[in-house]
């Protein structure tokens, strides 16, 4: 039986996953303790900043309003509303980047609702920005141009049918008892009906084309905005979980580039490289030489 040549080479690059095991078993400590302590300090750090307040509406509207929301043409006349956005971003785009942060806008598939946060440095200016924003919207939603002249055409039109059908409709019912029972009665009566279901959907085309003269009103509002009665703690949660996360990825980046660079300074065939290497960063070259 053939016995496996123990003095075949073996290739020093390989790295196997106990060596990986060894460097990070060495420096436990380190990536312990490091990111416990960079999530401290920016949980620390989240006391310090101000304050922030999220009020909550709901709305009967379409998925397609949500980008009205965050729009610059619906945000743009908020600025008056929200004076605090000037002491936080000055004025200009910087100001309309900083109200845009402050609304979040989306949409409930399973109740058919849009959602409206908002946030400000007080309940109060939450609650108002939210207030304000549901109306800047219902403006802006309002029908222009040449919509708006469909609109007014269609609204004379359903008025005068409406003007033309009432007499029409009067008359029948006065002399729908003398009309002969048979045939020539069946038609009546059926004609009557028709023009009653005519009128009906005549009043409501004209109500909901007015509707849209006004754009959406209270009727859409399932939930008004709220008071919030504490500031919002969830964005200080995920800072510290992401502070942690990313200095642990970091630490851990770190440990094996510093576990590669000794072993490499240690291994006379690399010896060239890291000259190169510190000739590239501008560093002076290393008197240590292959063995």
């Amino acid at each position: 039986m053939n016995q496996p040549d123990s003095s075949l080479p073996q290739d020093d690059d390989t790295i196997s996953l106990l060596d990986l095991l060894v460097v990070i078993t060495e420096n436990i400590k380190l990536l312990i303790l490091g990111p416990v302590a960079i999530a401290l300090i920016a949980l620390a750090v989240t006391f310090v900043m101000p304050q922030r307040f999220e009020s909550e509406s709901w709305l009967r509207l379409e998925e397609s309003a949500v980008p009205e929301f965050t729009s610059a043409n619906v945000l743009a006349p908020l600025l008056v509303n929200a004076p605090w956005i000037a002491a936080e971003a000055g004025n200009g785009e910087n100001a309309l980047k900083r109200l845009r942060e402050s609304v979040q806008a989306s949409f409930n598939k399973k109740d058919g609702l849009l959602r409206l946060k908002t946030e400000a440095p007080s309940p109060e200016q939450a609650q108002q920005l939210n207030r304000a924003l549901i109306e800047a919207s219902r403006v802006f939603s309002l029908p222009k141009g040449r919509k708006l002249e469909e609109i007014e055409q269609q609204i004379k039109i359903n008025e005068s049918s409406l003007q033309e059908l009432e007499p029409v409709i009067q008359r029948i019912a006065q002399n729908i008892d003398k009309v002969t029972p048979g045939t020539e009665g069946d038609n009546v009566a059926r004609a009557y009906i028709n023009l009653i279901e005519l009128k009906g959907t005549r009043e409501r085309d004209l109500q909901d084309l007015k509707r849209k003269l006004l754009g959406f009103g209270g009727e859409m509002i399932v939930q008004s905005p709220s008071l919030p009665q504490r500031p919002n703690n969830q964005k200080r949660g995920l800072v510290t979980i992401l502070a942690g996360l990313a200095s642990g990825m970091a630490l851990l980046l770190f440990v094996f580039i510093r576990s590669g660079w000794r072993s490499a300074t240690q291994n006379p065939g690399d010896a060239s490289k890291i000259q190169r290497i510190r000739q590239s960063l501008g560093l002076k070259p290393s008197n240590h030489g292959p063995g």
